[in-house]
């Protein structure tokens, strides 16, 4: 359960969940080849989304060819080829993947003169349309720039400043790098700090995420063998030219993978090793341990976390069920845990089969529905799935009050459940995380920072005085064990 009120001077008001509608929207597929669209990337506010699908080219000619071919969606006017770098039989295939907060910058990867995949960069223009530019390794870059390598650009930051992904270093084995405008395409690393031997293999890292800013990036990395002679993998943290090993759902770290992280640089997404549930959808906030998130009945189950919306309190990705994967949305104010997305909808003979990326507010969803043509083969179309409001509502919500007296705020709320731990919470204006201040739970009250000068009024029901000068947003929080 989440509760939002914002704090100014003497003006309040106190926000609350309401009743919910969903809006699917195929996004169709180009003209020619089967159909095979995908969302991959989505703007701040939902508005646009890029992604790839099958394009054929000069169709009844002598160059006739289908190709994948990267899009930008918009509701205004459909599917819009993104360009190609060049237009030669054999070398045209795009993929777009992520994009920044307004949409202006869309990043993937694209075939080059030398047939291999480069990170690509399509920026719109004042007339709508988009450019594109490769992006190549500078001199003496362990990626072979044009010739041997293939490289992918996998996010962008939220203000488009910073680009990541993953580099051929040598055939088979790849390596994690950074881009902006100023240093261009550089290799960070991988946690390992050396060679590690495995099938004739030696390194592996990979580039997945961005916060806004792009000073936080996230991923995945080889990082050492364990005493049972096992490649281990784990989800890292790239800061200030450091990389930190993020651990794992098991200790000793086995197979932890980084996929997603909020725009506020909070929270990491992505798939752990659990000791008894195998691999399954994590979520992790700061400096907390790795959280399960939960997984689907299935023959072998298994689930993993794509993205996570701006603040890190709604997480999406897909689990196992015994007919395939299937998306699924989790909620930080839910305590239902994962949540099948194609029940909200209804798809003759299909269901949202990906879940890849997520608008700030947690309200727009983009990925892949896969359905039967009346051939009975399975055909698979991007998507956009609308929700106006919070889908998934915790029982027994307790009711809020405000009261502005003469010289201070105080905020009155029932304990609807003996066993839940209540935290408020404050953010000065939306753009920056919310930062826990106080919890309740049963009698008890902690303190969680020490800037923090409310204090308690009752605790049957709740009363807390804030502090006189916080002004912003305030959120109340109820965690179910």
């Amino acid at each position: 359960m989440l509760r939002i009120f914002k704090l100014c001077g003497t003006l309040l008001s106190l926000l609350a969940a309401e009743s919910f509608a969903v809006e699917l929207t195929l996004l169709g597929d180009f003209p020619g080849g089967r159909l095979s669209s995908s969302g991959n990337g989505i703007s701040a506010d939902g508005s646009l989304i890029c992604g790839n699908g099958e394009l054929t080219l000069d169709p009844g000619e002598a160059n006739e060819e289908t190709v994948g071919a990267a899009f930008v969606w918009t509701a205004e006017s459909g599917l819009t080829l993104l360009p190609f770098p060049q237009d030669l039989v054999g070398r045209r295939r795009a993929v777009a993947r992520s994009m920044s907060d307004d949409g202006a910058l869309i990043v993937g990867e694209a075939r080059n003169f030398f047939n291999k995949d480069q990170p690509a960069l399509w920026t719109r223009q004042a007339d709508g349309s988009y450019t594109i530019e490769l992006l190549n390794p500078p001199a003496g870059s362990p990626f072979s720039a044009n010739v041997s390598a293939n490289l992918d650009a996998l996010a962008i930051s939220g203000n488009g400043t910073v680009i990541t992904g993953r580099g051929q270093t040598i055939p088979g084995e790849y390596e994690a790098w950074r881009w902006t405008r100023e240093t261009g395409l550089v290799a960070i690393g991988n946690l390992s700090g050396g060679p590690i031997m495995k099938s004739g293999r030696t390194s592996y890292s990979s580039g997945e995420g961005l916060d806004r800013s792009g000073n936080h990036l996230i991923g995945l990395s080889w990082s050492g063998m364990n005493d049972d002679d096992r490649l281990v993998r784990q989800a890292f943290s790239y800061v200030g030219d450091t990389m930190t090993a993020l651990g794992d759902l098991q200790d000793p770290p086995l197979a932890s993978q980084g996929y997603g992280i909020s725009k506020d640089g909070t929270t990491v997404v992505g798939q752990a090793r659990d000791p008894d549930l195998g691999q399954i959808a994590f979520r992790k906030v700061g400096d907390a341990p790795m959280e399960a998130l939960g997984q689907f009945p299935a023959t072998s189950p298994l689930s993993i976390a794509r993205a996570v919306n701006a603040d890190g309190s709604v997480v999406i990705g897909e689990s196992n069920t015994d007919r395939d994967r299937e998306a699924f949305l989790w909620r930080a104010d839910s305590s239902s845990g994962i949540t099948s997305l194609s029940d909200l909808v209804t798809i003759e003979g299909g269901y949202l089969e990906t879940a890849n990326a997520i608008s700030d507010d947690g309200l727009i969803i983009v990925g892949t529905v896969i359905y039967p043509d009346e051939n009975n083969q399975n055909e698979r179309e991007a998507y956009r799935l609308k929700l106006d409001a919070p889908i998934l509502a915790s029982p027994s919500l307790p009711t809020l009050a405000l009261t502005a007296l003469d010289n201070e705020v105080l905020l009155t709320f029932s304990a609807s459940s003996s066993t839940a731990t209540f935290t408020l919470e404050f953010s000065p204006d939306l753009a920056q995380g919310f930062t826990p201040m106080v919890s309740f739970q049963n009698d008890t009250r902690e303190t969680l920072s020490v800037t923090y000068e409310g204090s308690s009024v009752s605790l049957s029901p709740v009363t807390e005085s804030l502090p006189k000068g916080g002004h912003g947003f305030w959120r109340l929080r109820m965690t179910l064990p």
